[in-house]
């Protein structure tokens, strides 16, 4: 008998999505559309990303995006920037972490990544 064997069947809390697509809600906040990954650590430098046989895309939102709105963007007022610097989503094709929730009667996630401010200064 192996003990703390029923442990063993729990699902860790965190998981890792890669996002596939992104659609602009309001100013500074998107909706994602992610599907599940798995990390398998090649090395403490390399790691390989491989989907799960699992068919499954969900829609999501990132926390760190909650407070945004046309004049504060990550905690920073948009105006303020120099040149064209804007808060960008995060880009498709990004492995993210994230979890599992119950939301608008369907299974959603909620990820947690920070987005990045882009541009030119003039």
């Amino acid at each position: 008998m192996m003990i703390g064997g029923y442990l063993n069947n729990i699902e860790p809390a965190v998981h890792t999505f890669e996002v596939t697509y992104r659609s602009e809600l309001s100013a500074n906040r998107w909706k994602y559309v992610v599907r599940p990954v798995s990390v398998q650590l090649l090395t403490t430098d390399d790691a390989t990303f491989e989907h799960p046989n699992v068919p499954a895309y969900f829609s999501a939102w990132n926390i760190f995006e909650i407070g945004n709105s046309a004049s504060s963007a990550m905690g920073i007022d948009p105006s303020t920037l120099p040149g064209t610097y804007e808060l960008k989503p995060i880009s498709n094709g990004t492995v993210v972490p994230g979890f599992y929730t119950q939301g608008e009667g369907r299974m959603v996630v909620l990820i947690f990544w920070p987005n990045q401010f882009d541009g030119a200064c003039e």
